[in-house]
């Protein structure tokens, strides 16, 4: 039985990390560093997801002394454990261009992989969606005029895309370019979420002015219109829901309007919904009976059930941690395939540079690491370099 939580416990428990001092107080410097001037991007369309075999939550962050994002990980659970395997450096997001901004994560595709979805802004065709293989390759690359989302079944090579610019739903084959498959609905949708543990296909819709209905993954006939779906949920306030996830039980969504986070029971959604959050999360998601959340600079959880609320990293926080340098990955943070990347080294530390098709970095330190000898700013970039 849920609690019905008219105000939220804002108990904020710091036990993420103890203070790192120096380089050398990670382990194996210079391919370790300990930083402090982390920002939590939050504001910009990115968002949390979850590595649920692996129980970290994933989130962008950006070094003020790195031109790049990052995509980081911490563990679901609370800990005190200060070197680089609490905060884990996923994915450094190099391929900034004069036409081309790098946002974010959006979603990850699966554990196995550790591949994911960032936000690309094209400065003239606007927003975009990519699937980010290894060594920064794309795959199939989407045109948001709303940010939607994808359901991936990476065991069975299978994509779900929720592609708010078509009004379609459709599945095909994970990261196929210019190809996402067969439509199996039509209409409206700005998110689609199913439950883990979904033995029945349940598809849940967002149609993007205050409806959720339900469908299912392998529909009898594929095509009908979603607005002739089982309606779960109808909002009294149009066009406030900002976000939303389901579980076994129950729907969780964040309201734009009253600025909280609420969750109603699925056995009756016409019933009263209950507070989770006083508060309007950046993104947020559910798993195991928590919610897990960015605001504010923070990476939270807050039990459904007993409101009691957790910090898991505090991007506000003067408390130093331990991360890998730039593109590095393993446990010492040594790991960089250097037959796919360059690394180049920056007053005594290392980063881990992608190669593109032609043999050139993708972006450059200085002028031998390019095939013309010239490694220059990139015009209307924001100062990232390019060969």
């Amino acid at each position: 039985m849920k609690l019905l939580l008219s105000l939220i416990l804002i108990i904020g428990i710091i036990s993420y990390t103890s203070s790192c001092g120096t380089n050398g107080s990670c382990g194996n410097s210079p391919f370790t560093l300990c930083k402090n001037n982390a920002t939590l991007l939050e504001n910009g369309g990115q968002r949390i997801d979850i590595d649920k075999e692996n129980s970290r939550i994933l989130f962008t962050i950006k070094y003020g002394d790195e031109f790049e994002p990052r995509v980081v990980s911490v563990p679901l659970q609370p800990s005190n454990d200060n070197n680089q395997n609490y905060l884990k450096s996923q994915n450094t997001l190099y391929g900034q261009t004069t036409y081309t901004k790098v946002i974010g994560l959006l979603q990850l595709v699966g554990s196995k992989s550790q591949d994911i979805v960032i936000d690309i802004e094209r400065r003239i065709a606007g927003p975009t969606s990519n699937i980010f293989f290894p060594n920064n390759t794309i795959g199939n690359e989407l045109t948001w005029n709303q940010i939607g989302n994808f359901i991936f079944k990476e065991s069975s090579n299978v994509q779900y895309t929720c592609w708010p610019y078509s009004n379609k739903i459709f599945k095909g084959e994970i990261g196929k370019y210019n190809d996402l498959g067969e439509t199996l609905y039509n209409g409206p949708c700005f998110e689609m979420k199913s439950p883990n543990n979904n033995n029945n296909g349940d598809l849940y819709i967002y149609d993007g002015t205050n409806v959720i209905y339900k469908g299912n993954l392998n529909p009898t006939t594929k095509g009908s219109y979603i607005r002739d779906l089982p309606m779960v949920y109808n909002e009294s306030k149009p066009y406030t829901i900002k976000e939303f996830d389901v579980s076994s039980t129950d729907l969780y969504y964040s309201n734009q309007f009253d600025k909280k986070l609420y969750s109603v029971s699925l056995s009756d959604t016409f019933g009263p919904k209950k507070t989770i959050l006083s508060d309007l999360p950046s993104s947020f998601q559910y798993y195991n009976d928590y919610i897990y959340y960015s605001l504010n600079g923070k990476i939270s959880r807050v039990s459904v059930n007993t409101g009691i609320n957790e910090i898991l990293f505090d991007s506000t926080s003067d408390i130093s941690h331990c991360i890998c340098a730039q593109g590095f990955t393993g446990e010492s943070c040594d790991h960089c395939d250097q037959s796919l990347n360059l690394v180049s080294w920056v007053n005594g530390i290392p980063r881990c540079i992608p190669l593109t098709s032609d043999g050139n970095p993708i972006t450059c330190d200085y002028d031998y690491q390019c095939k013309s000898g010239i490694c220059r700013e990139v015009p209307i970039s924001g100062g990232v370099k390019g060969c």
